[in-house]
């Protein structure tokens, strides 16, 4: 069973469970710690009508401090400021002036209550109205993250109408955001985890907005499409994590969007051949410094957008075991080899040279020397390519490997092959599919196998060991061959992902056949 379906019932189950739940302060996720409200002991209730007065008071069942109340308590529509004071484990909310005649009006307070020891807080509102009735449409909407289609465990839910004034907050429980006591109008939706808790998006806070960043309330509604949240991209160009790979190798990601183009990399003021770059991910580098390190690096990063070059550097100290380090070499695929692969190795340094003579593979089945092979290398990486069996032992001398940093000293590791007799293949009929899409294969959580179409028809996938699959298809409408998360400011949405969770088992010397359809 897909886990979406499996979802759109969990969603509906609570929102028949919730439709009664009306005339209450609502608030977020149970939190047994977090200071609750008294309702029975407000003054006025909660949902009064013909409400003249500019004070309302709430008791608390412990004492609690308020949290940048100016910015996290709001009345709604804006036609006020609240301003808070505590006594005891009572709040206070006051405001000058009179409000708007036949009006319903929220008060919102967005973590601004806390306890005194763990800092726990949750998201209400108080609820009344100036006129005889109270405006009771809502909009009920599920909030999933886009990735993973697990619900949204936390976050708000923000109405906004025109002049951008907040009408409406909800908070997010469970995947279920409930937006009430709203008035007929057409709004601009967003779901937030606002971090700052100042109910606007950030470059660096989720967010989820439906496909015309509108909705229109004219009734109580449940919206069966979810919002999808996800983490922005971010627009700031530099270096976002600098990884250092003792003796002179570096891992690099960055934050410079595609339109960048990489034009130099500096270590300590000397510039990174091209041949000593490395891009590992469409948003990381792996590179090699002339010589190994001795106190800290400086690294510079140019990068050109249209006629401009742009630079931004980072520097990194090391630590005293970063000092006295040698080159070692790394297994990269040794564990199950098929036959389409090659052992693969790397090290850190930039490879000059391989000395083969140092380098010994005992066939540990049949206990004989193996002599015919070859390796090839580039960059940091090399490969054993040659004769194969169920497993050899691999055996390197110091110096086998050759950098521009230092020899590798001793290392061992066994490569154990699997034969095409050995494996199984899956047929898969992606007719479904229309578009480009990314097809991934994956064993629990890993991913085995990532294979680009242009179009989907009936594929043939060899080579996979026994074992449970599963798979996920990216709807890659932009043909990059990876996930592309939204724009707000566009109102692109996060490209769509389809998650089949019932697993497929693969077994040796046979083939499995099976149909991805997004509409089963």
């Amino acid at each position: 069973m897909r886990m979406a379906g499996k979802y759109v019932i969990i969603l509906i189950v609570v929102f028949l469970s919730s439709c009664a739940q009306v005339g209450r302060i609502s608030g977020g996720p149970e939190d047994r710690v977090a200071p609750k409200p008294i309702e029975d002991k407000m003054v006025p209730l909660n949902a009064t009508t013909n409400f003249t007065g500019n004070e309302i008071t709430i008791p608390f069942d412990e004492y609690f401090n308020l949290a940048n109340p100016l910015q996290n308590i709001q009345m709604v529509p804006p036609h006020a400021q609240v301003t808070a004071s505590v006594k005891k484990k009572t709040l206070k909310l006051s405001w000058e002036g009179q409000l708007e005649p036949n009006t319903t009006y929220a008060i919102y307070l967005n973590k601004a209550v806390r306890d005194l020891t763990e800092r726990n807080d949750s998201t209400m509102q108080v609820v009344f109205s100036t006129g005889d009735e109270i405006d009771t449409l809502s909009y009920t909407v599920a909030v999933m993250d886009a990735w993973t289609q697990e619900p949204i465990k936390e976050g708000v839910v923000t109405l906004y109408g025109e002049d951008s004034n907040l009408v409406s907050i909800a908070t997010i429980a469970d995947g279920i955001a409930k937006l009430q006591y709203l008035h007929q109008g057409t709004y601009d939706m967003i779901a937030l985890v606002d971090q700052n808790g100042d109910l606007l998006p950030q470059s660096n806070e989720r967010i989820g907005f439906s496909t015309s960043g509108k909705i229109t309330v004219d009734s109580v509604y449940f919206d069966s499409v979810p919002l999808r949240m996800f983490l922005p991209k971010s627009t700031k160009y530099g270096i976002r994590k600098l990884d250092y790979l003792a003796p002179c190798a570096f891992n690099m990601s960055f934050n410079a969007p595609p339109s960048h183009s990489l034009q130099n990399v500096y270590v300590n003021g000397s510039p990174v051949t091209m041949e000593n770059l490395r891009t590992f991910k469409y948003d990381s580098l792996q590179f090699v410094a002339d010589a190994p390190l001795t106190d800290q690096a400086e690294v510079i990063l140019e990068t050109k957008f249209g006629e401009i070059i742009f630079s931004d550097t980072s520097f990194y100290r090391l630590k005293p075991k970063e000092k006295d380090v040698r080159i070692k070499i790394k297994t990269e695929n040794v564990k199950n080899i098929l036959p389409i692969q090659n052992a693969e190795f790397s090290v850190n340094g930039m490879i000059q040279d391989v000395d083969t003579s140092k380098i010994h593979l005992f066939d540990i089945k049949d206990s004989v020397f193996i002599s015919n092979y070859d390796f090839t290398f580039l960059g940091n990486r090399f490969e054993l390519d040659g004769q194969r069996s169920n497993a050899i032992r691999i055996t390197f001398d110091s110096n086998a490997v050759i950098t521009n940093c230092g020899g590798s000293i001793k290392y061992e590791a066994t490569a154990n092959y699997i034969f095409s007799e050995d494996l199984g293949e899956v047929s898969i009929n992606l007719t479904a599919y229309s578009e480009p899409i990314l097809l991934e294969i994956l064993s629990k959580d890993d991913v085995v196998r990532s294979i680009k179409y242009e179009q989907g028809g009936t594929e043939l996938i060899p080579n996979l060991p026994p074992n449970e699959y599963h798979f996920r298809i990216i709807r890659d409408s932009n043909s990059n061959g990876r996930w592309d998360v939204g724009d707000y400011e566009t109102l692109q949405q996060p490209e769509i992902i389809d998650l089949y969770s019932k697993p497929v088992k693969v077994r040796a010397n046979w083939t499995v056949e099976v149909t991805l359809n997004p509409l089963e």
